[in-house]
């Protein structure tokens, strides 16, 4: 996770409110630390669903494995 979590926090809090309509991962690295730390503020079912009604882009194979791992499958 980066040292500071607070801009993390903050769209994972944006997203579970509804205000995304996609959601774009680079790396398996983000999707990992994207689960951490919605599951620390009790919020990672909230995110699943929201992302679940968003389009979700995947970079990469090892990016569009990880999704699927977290059944998130990327929609592009």
């Amino acid at each position: 996770l980066p040292h500071d979590t607070g801009p993390l926090e903050a769209a994972i809090a944006s997203a579970v409110r509804g205000n995304f309509d996609v959601f774009a991962f680079t790396s398996a690295q983000q999707v990992h630390n994207a689960a951490a730390v919605a599951e620390g503020l009790g919020l990672r079912d909230r995110l699943y669903e929201a992302m679940r009604s968003a389009v979700v882009v995947s970079i990469g194979p090892t990016c569009s494995e990880t999704l699927r791992d977290y059944d998130l499958g990327p929609d592009l």
